[in-house]
């Protein structure tokens, strides 16, 4: 993959955005309502992965399977606390 020809040759942009993008008043009911239409699959915007899982952690990104893969690096830390 070339991403230099990739981006000139076929008119693409990187857009960068600084913690988000959204306005989470009028976002979040929205994807609320995604949601209940089927349209939102909340359970794949974050999976958590061992450090030893990095493998299928960079598998799942690349599939689709998991939009947000994160590292659990330090074995004592429990996501959420």
């Amino acid at each position: 993959m070339d991403t230099w020809n990739d981006l000139c040759v076929n008119d693409k942009k990187i857009v960068g955005v600084n913690m988000g993008d959204s306005i989470p008043q009028i976002d979040v009911p929205r994807l609320i309502e995604f949601y209940k239409q089927g349209m939102f699959d909340f359970d794949k915007t974050e999976k958590f992965y061992s450090f030893e899982q990095i493998n299928e952690a960079n598998a799942d990104s690349r599939s689709g399977k998991t939009i947000k893969p994160v590292l659990i690096i330090d074995k004592d830390y429990v996501p959420g606390n």
